[in-house]
């Protein structure tokens, strides 16, 4: 056996010198000291050098998780760490048996072979897209509870900073963001457009009835509601499909049809699946010839028409009171500006409220264009009748040149007046009745007739004769019989008796039958 002396012992050279450094030592030693030059690192790395073998591929153990490094035969994948380990065997044996690689292998259960395994991320990887992916649900989710509830989208800035609070030990919680601007923006471009597309795919498909009404605002902007309601989900719902956007110097109907059209040319939904309208009863919307019925019954031959019905009733009493005095509405105008144009006489008002035990309330002025709305400044001024009179008393005495206060004064003493009055709060409420049935969300239409019936045979009953006969002339009740309503046949006796008694029984006369007229219109 050859041994070599000078490998395996130091020893001492003649002139006191190792080979290299005075010294020969252990290359294994040098090695663990980190001492080999260069040319000895490159030699020991090619001597311990180990590739990958493709056969190990169909191995038990290393099957669905080893993946070659394409042009590089040094190294493997490892598919559930996504890391690129060392080919040696003992190498990634050893990166089997940790509890990193295990865990992360879990992951992989079912997975048939390397090519699928290699399309699905890292473990890791995957942790956080799923993360992200609920926490998008959840921001969406908030976003919709904002929409449902018509909540105030301002808050959105403090919600999810409250919920990182209270919920401090959730990562979905941490990880929300969601402020005002990008709850509005998954409102319109999330929700909102799925939603529109949704009901534009049902609505390709189906039949459906059109609501539509224009806004009425002081706006320099006009707007047009398109409310459709069709079958889903088993049952009829009610849905905005667009807000239309009109132009407020052009409001006439080829430009509103035209408007109509190309939405829903937008979402291609048929026109001719429109089998319903329900509109207003203005001209523009329901005239016989130029209108935005008559273009849509030329593509509709079958369309029904259904007009507002609290628009509709809201007409009658219109054209009904017109046949009362002027002077009973202008009453109500007159007192409601009168005591609101001053804080100081609507402070004196409240003061002559309080010692009559009334509720300080403002007097309503009623609008020129909802009818309906007349009944409550009706009732008011009625309720406020004998503080409104001392009020009127006082103003006249305290200046002798306010005419208007000394002509509310002697109105409000006005028994015809006050009878008129008393008659309004009496018929309107028949109307208010039915307006308000027929303005909830609830469907209704099957109970227009006999609800319309039933209010007829009410205020008929007050002026027609029970066994109604066929006959137009014997009809009615005489006309001292007819009912104007509780209290007016009091307040109808309170009127003095003039100089002339007969000019006072044409002023009854007159009266009953303008109230027969208000009653047949």
């Amino acid at each position: 056996m050859d041994f070599d002396f000078d490998e395996e012992f130091e020893v001492d050279s003649p002139d006191g010198a190792s080979a290299s450094s005075s010294k020969t030592t252990l290359k294994s030693k040098r090695r663990r000291r980190g001492e080999l030059n260069s040319q000895e690192k490159t030699e020991d790395a090619k001597a311990r050098e180990k590739k990958f073998c493709d056969k190990w591929l169909g191995e038990d153990m290393f099957k669905g998780w080893v993946a070659p490094v394409e042009g590089n035969k040094k190294y493997v994948r490892c598919i559930p760490c996504g890391r690129n380990l060392a080919a040696g065997r003992s190498e990634l044996m050893r990166h089997a048996d940790t509890e990193v690689h295990q865990k992360n292998a879990k992951g992989l259960k079912g997975v048939k072979n390397t090519a699928e395994a290699l399309q699905q991320p890292p473990r890791h990887r995957r942790a956080e897209e799923e993360l992200k992916e609920v926490v998008k649900k959840s921001e969406i989710k908030i976003s919709s509870f904002y929409a449902e509830h018509n909540i105030a989208i301002l808050t959105a800035d403090h919600l999810v900073e409250l919920c990182k609070k209270c919920f401090p030990d959730c990562k979905i919680a941490q990880n929300m963001s969601l402020d005002r601007t990008k709850c509005t923006a998954i409102i319109q471009n999330v929700l909102g457009a799925t939603e529109k597309e949704d009901l534009a795919n049902d609505l390709r498909n189906c039949k459906l009835s059109v609501l539509v009404d224009e806004s009425t605002d002081k706006g320099n902007t006009k707007n047009m509601c398109a409310v459709v309601v069709c079958p889903r989900t088993g049952s009829l719902v009610t849905q905005l499909l667009e807000l239309i956007e009109l132009d407020p110097t052009d409001c006439s109907a080829a430009n509103i049809f035209g408007k109509f059209r190309e939405t829903l040319e937008g979402y291609n939904i048929p026109l001719t699946n429109i089998v319903g309208l329900a509109c207003d009863n203005a001209p523009v919307m329901v005239g016989v010839h130029n209108s935005f019925f008559s273009r849509l019954k030329e593509i509709c031959p079958w369309l029904i028409l259904l007009n507002c019905i609290c628009h509709s009733a809201a007409i009658a009493a219109s054209h009904a009171c017109k046949k009362l005095p002027a002077k009973v509405e202008a009453l109500i105008r007159r007192v409601a500006n009168y005591v609101s144009g001053s804080p100081k006489r609507s402070a004196i008002l409240e003061e002559f409220q309080e010692y009559y035990h009334q509720a300080q309330l403002k007097m309503i002025n009623p609008s020129r264009t909802r009818w309906l709305v007349l009944h409550p400044c009706v009732v008011r001024l009625l309720d406020n009748k004998v503080p409104l009179q001392e009020f009127f008393t006082l103003m006249a005495l305290e200046d002798k040149k306010d005419a208007e206060a000394a002509e509310l004064l002697d109105l409000l003493r006005n028994p015809i007046i006050h009878a008129n009055l008393l008659f309004l709060k009496y018929t309107l409420q028949y109307f208010n009745k039915m307006n308000a049935l027929f303005q909830t969300e609830d469907i209704m239409i099957h109970k227009l007739k006999e609800v319309s019936l039933t209010y007829l045979k009410q205020l008929c009953q007050n002026y027609m004769r029970p066994n109604v006969l066929p006959s137009v002339v014997t009809i009615d009740v005489p006309l001292e019989e007819v009912y104007l309503g509780p209290g007016v046949e009091e307040a109808l006796k309170d009127i003095p008796l003039p100089n002339d008694p007969g000019k006072s029984e044409i002023q009854l006369v007159q009266m009953r039958n303008n109230e027969i007229k208000t009653f047949r219109l």
